[in-house]
């Protein structure tokens, strides 16, 4: 079950990057 936190916080992470990549 934590395993499945991490992932969880890293796609977010992911898709911040991602997105301030895009509009920047």
């Amino acid at each position: 079950m934590k395993s499945k936190l991490i992932y969880n916080l890293t796609f977010l992470l992911f898709k911040l990057q991602l997105s301030l990549y895009l509009l920047s």
